[in-house]
């Protein structure tokens, strides 16, 4: 078995694409607090007021993932008992995550899955090959269809 461990400041499509694939692990939620302790309360987390409590996150999950444990990680001491039961984990690939794993755990025991959960400066600056989808016409005929559509948008009041 495998555990999840997250933070988990809103319930969105992301997070719960996550917990739905992973389906019979237990989730194990990062309490803003732990964080805090451990230096990893970036200023985005701190300022933040539409965040839920890891309490109340894990209270929302309960209602939508009724026969899974869920719990908080509100200490050092939590994460390390969650280690010491000799499971592998699941993290979002993301700073928090990362930066916990570096500090906290055994590499070969996270798995990081890429999953779309909130502002990642990393994934922000990240370089991506641009793969064009479609072409631009460079025919009279297409262009001379594309001014006339033009003229007649004109006479549309959404238009103006």
């Amino acid at each position: 078995m495998k555990i999840i461990l997250a933070y988990i400041p809103v319930i969105h499509r992301g997070y719960l694409e996550l917990l739905e694939r992973c389906t019979d692990h237990e989730i194990w939620i990062f309490d803003g607090a732990f964080l805090k302790t451990v230096g990893l309360e970036t200023p985005s987390i701190r300022k933040d007021l539409r965040a839920l409590s890891a309490w109340e996150a894990s209270q929302a999950l309960s209602g939508l993932f009724p026969r899974r444990a869920i719990g908080v990680i509100g200490q050092l001491d939590n994460l390390q008992a969650l280690l010491a039961r000799g499971f592998d984990f699941i993290m979002p690939d993301d700073e928090i995550c990362r930066e916990l794993r570096t500090r906290f755990m055994p590499e070969e025991r996270v798995q990081f899955e890429r999953v779309f959960l909130r502002y990642d400066m990393t994934r922000s600056v990240e370089s991506q090959p641009v793969i064009a989808h479609r072409q631009v016409s460079a025919a009279k005929f297409d262009h001379e269809v594309m001014a006339l559509a033009l003229q007649e948008a004109e006479k549309s009041s959404v238009y103006a």
